[in-house]
């Protein structure tokens, strides 16, 4: 069977959300072929870079607030079954993997941004967000962050030699639905632990009893308690999945008030003068989230990100619902609805 590609004016959308995600516009285009190159704006209208073709792949060369960025991802290959006379999708999906380098000498920023998108006639349309970044110091690994990846909502592992802290929030997912972590030293298997271990968990009895939250924490050395073993238990509040979410971030902050000092310092981190980047990854990955579950789970509020075309989340940025896009033609949009989603 003939493989199918996207064309080029839909390839460029997943640049075009890439760069919004740093607070960076590409440039409107009327044609677009293998030898356009288009520019990119940062939030003051100044030229900051470009993105080219090149041998099927997409080029982005831009000064970010962060750094020089450089990102490039290889044309999609559509999967699904293809309406040939209309020439669009009445079932596809394709995976744009933008891999991306911010290079400041010693320190580097690096890793990709997986895009998921499906086309459905009868189902609805989606597209998500997968990232994966590493932050290196003199090619030494300092932390890596995992959004909608590996069975996690949101993972992030600091590490320092043998030294390792982990926060993992996974609030819809399994029993443990959220996770902190810190060990320090090397394993003694002779002594049963490590120097020093500490820990907080929010959890149930069983993924099918759910009535009863529990939230742990602990301290230990070399696997002996030494600091205060809590154990709290709370009846589920509310009839919602989001009452329910809330409770069990607001029963983490209470246990562990570390574990969100360190997401204040994560969020910090990825902060510059213009751009708030992890503000705007967690807006585009859990934007079916509310304001309050947000909160809860990482304890600094819920930014409302806006993509270049006006739209606020990603599926209607990448297809352009309602409007005038260059991915589906207008009559195709009509014929796509997203499936309502039961909260």
């Amino acid at each position: 069977m003939e493989k199918k590609f996207l064309n080029l004016e839909q390839t460029i959308c997943g640049a075009r959300i890439f760069l919004n995600i740093f607070d960076l516009k590409l440039e409107e285009y009327e044609v677009l072929d293998e030898n356009s190159t288009l520019m990119v704006f940062n939030s003051l209208n100044h030229t900051v870079g470009n993105v080219s073709f090149k041998e099927g792949k997409i080029l982005i060369a831009v000064n970010s607030s962060f750094g020089f960025l450089n990102a490039s991802y290889d044309i999609p290959e559509l999967n699904g079954i293809i309406d040939a006379e209309s020439n669009n999708a009445k079932f596809a999906e394709w995976q744009s993997n933008i891999e991306f380098k911010i290079d400041n000498f010693v320190e580097e920023l690096s890793g990709t941004f997986l895009l998921d998108s499906i086309i459905d006639t009868e189902f609805g349309i989606s597209c998500r967000c997968h990232p994966l970044i590493e932050y290196k110091v003199d090619g030494r690994k300092i932390f890596e962050l995992k959004m909608q990846r590996d069975l996690k909502t949101f993972a992030v592992y600091f590490m320092d030699g043998e030294n390792i802290e982990t926060i993992e929030i996974s609030p819809y997912n399994g029993q443990h639905f959220l996770e902190h972590t810190i060990k320090t030293g090397e394993y003694n298997s002779q002594k049963g632990g490590r120097p020093y271990e500490k820990g907080a968990l929010v959890c149930t009895k069983s993924e099918k009893e759910t009535d009863e939250l529990i939230g742990l924490s602990f301290e230990e050395k070399y696997g002996v308690q030494v600091g205060d073993f809590i154990r709290e238990s709370h009846t589920r509040k509310g009839t919602t999945s989001r009452e329910y979410t809330m409770q069990k971030g607001l029963l983490m902050q209470k246990i562990d008030p570390g574990m969100y000092t360190k997401l204040k310092y994560l969020r910090a981190f990825f902060l510059t003068k213009d751009v708030s980047l992890l503000d705007n990854l967690i807006a585009i990955c859990y934007n079916s989230y509310s304001k309050g579950e947000i909160e809860a789970l990482f304890g600094f509020p819920k930014k409302q990100i806006e993509f270049q075309d006006g739209a606020h989340n990603l599926t209607d940025s990448y297809f352009g619902i309602g409007r005038n896009n260059k991915f589906l033609s207008l009559e195709a949009q009509k014929k796509l609805t997203r499936p309502k989603m039961n909260k």
